[in-house]
């Protein structure tokens, strides 16, 4: 998946080697290309051949330096080439697309059939939750567990999942700047069954997403849960890339775990940085102002 942009009137490319799925049991299913071009407007260009020649100019290849962490794009690396191209698994980092991200997020703009379903269920969601007025806020909650709360002994979790306090600190955050008019709180995620049985999200302004709870096309779903994000006004995320993007692309204040990453895994030390990851207007909760609140009170 190539994307083109612009460092200092030289051309650049962000070059995103897409993975190639595999379904259990070994056979192999539909490209990530075929995936997102099924439900974004696009364009979209093809995958980075090796060398990254483009109408005629040659472009210098670099290999970003870790999964969680902003490699830049050094033009003084590109000598007599015409341009730098990214080579990455992973441009998890924000900075690869600030430059950009009009463009972005008019290239990541869902297909109508998408869009119009998230747009649906999130009016119903909404409806009928705040009987004195239509809420100020929707807000959109994103849980992401599944291999982020592996009990594989073996491999050593690289990330921490938030805990309870996070959430209830998060939503209470947007409780408290919109209290005239109230906050609806809609939550996606792989695991809805814990969330429902989690008691921070026993309120009477929060709905749970029904995409989240179809598993008879786990893809399909996960864009319609995406859209749905996207259209939210706020987004609260726990970890990872998919609640990252949904903030990107719903433009609202964005608050996220800030003690998520484990600093004493050494898969972490020199691979991921959090100022990497997130944007510095991105609202931070961390375990210190947890424990602050929690004296307060």
């Amino acid at each position: 998946l190539g994307l083109m942009m612009s460092i200092d009137d030289r051309p650049a490319r962000l070059c995103y080697q897409l993975p190639q799925p595999w379904k259990k049991g070994g056979d192999q299913y539909s490209n990530h290309m075929d995936r997102i071009t099924g439900y974004f407007e696009g364009p979209f260009t093809a995958t980075c051949p090796p060398g990254v020649v483009l109408a005629g100019q040659k472009f210098v290849k670099v290999h970003e330096t870790g999964p969680g962490a902003y490699t830049p794009l050094d033009l003084d690396r590109v000598g007599d080439s015409d341009g730098v191209s990214l080579m990455g698994s992973y441009l998890q980092s924000y900075k690869y697309f600030e430059q950009i991200l009009p463009s972005v997020k008019q290239i990541f703009t869902f297909n109508e059939d998408i869009q119009a379903a998230a747009d649906t269920h999130l009016k119903n969601l909404v409806a009928g939750a705040s009987p004195d007025a239509e809420p100020e806020r929707v807000v959109g909650i994103h849980i992401r567990r599944g291999d982020q709360v592996s009990t594989d002994s073996v491999r050593r979790p690289i990330f921490r999942f938030p805990p309870d306090a996070f959430f209830a600190e998060a939503m209470s955050h947007f409780e408290r700047a919109y209290r005239e008019n109230g906050v609806v709180f809609v939550v996606t995620s792989d695991d809805l069954d814990w969330a429902h049985a989690s008691k921070v999200f026993h309120r009477p302004n929060v709905r749970f997403s029904l995409f989240s709870k179809s598993v008879s096309d786990m893809d399909h779903n996960a864009a319609l849960d995406l859209a749905l994000l996207t259209s939210c006004d706020d987004i609260i995320m726990s970890l990872g890339t998919f609640g990252a993007w949904a903030g990107l692309l719903s433009g609202g204040s964005v608050i996220y775990y800030r003690d998520q990453l484990d600093m004493t895994n050494p898969a972490v030390q020199g691979h991921y940085n959090v100022e990497d990851l997130f944007p510095s207007d991105w609202i931070s909760i961390g375990d210190d102002d947890l424990i602050a609140e929690k004296a307060v009170q």
